[in-house]
């Protein structure tokens, strides 16, 4: 093992736990915890998105949707339980949406879950435009 894949290897561990087919990356304060199991078709985004670097954050995620939408459960189900998320993270979302839209249109059935608090009409309105933008039912759920 090289000095690079050492110093790779050490990062994904510390930043990131793969296990078999799963991806969990810890919140921060400025970014989501992340569980998405192959395993169950599961996959959770929950708490604060608004780093300055989306993409960096999302990419890891986009590379595991890659993956497992060449080979998915027969039933997916996207939970979302962001309390705030900035644009760039908006774009992100709206990605990982496009990319779990294939399933559906493959025969899958694929639910989406937004969660939201009761008190906050703004992230009610952003689940229903998702849903709108993408021509896809969403379950609008308060917490």
């Amino acid at each position: 093992m090289t000095i690079i894949h050492f110093l790779v290897l050490m990062y994904v561990l510390k930043n990131k736990k793969i296990i078999m087919d799963r991806l969990i990356i810890e919140a921060t304060k400025k970014t989501p915890s992340v569980d998405l199991d192959n395993s169950t078709g599961i996959l959770n985004i929950s708490g604060m998105s608004c780093s300055e670097n989306a993409m960096g954050f999302f990419t890891p995620i986009f590379e595991w949707l890659s993956h497992y939408v060449a080979n998915p459960q027969e039933e997916t189900v996207m939970n979302f339980n962001l309390k705030y998320y900035n644009t760039s993270s908006a774009k992100c979302i709206l990605d990982i949406l496009d990319k779990l839209l294939v399933l559906n249109e493959e025969g899958k059935i694929l639910n989406v879950n937004w969660y939201y608090d009761e008190s906050d009409d703004e992230m009610l309105e952003s689940g229903e435009n998702y849903s709108t933008i993408l021509d896809f039912p969403f379950n609008l759920l308060p917490v």
